[in-house]
């Protein structure tokens, strides 16, 4: 219980934040470990066959557009732009 008031302390002292961090650390360590515990009972799997993702005769591809506006040509040295700062 010391260590904890010692780590919890606001008097300014360098260490306090350290302190702080390694009890929080320390605590979710000991929850992680608790939730990991095997109680010993072994459940069945709900289903013994994959589920199917798609629906029978989809057949359209998945298509993922990724976009970025702040990558324009007057903001990229390797488009020309004099005053950008990229290494390329």
């Amino acid at each position: 219980m010391y260590v904890l008031q010692n780590a919890l302390r606001v008097d300014g002292s360098k260490h306090a934040v350290r302190d702080a961090a390694l009890v929080a650390t320390v605590a979710l360590l000991a929850l992680c470990a608790a939730g990991c515990q095997d109680d010993g009972e072994r459940k069945p799997a709900a289903r013994n066959t994959p589920r199917e993702t798609a629906l029978p005769g989809d057949t359209r591809p998945n298509l993922l557009v990724i976009t970025l506006d702040t990558a324009r040509a007057d903001h990229l040295g390797c488009y020309g732009a004099a005053a950008a700062r990229t290494p390329h």
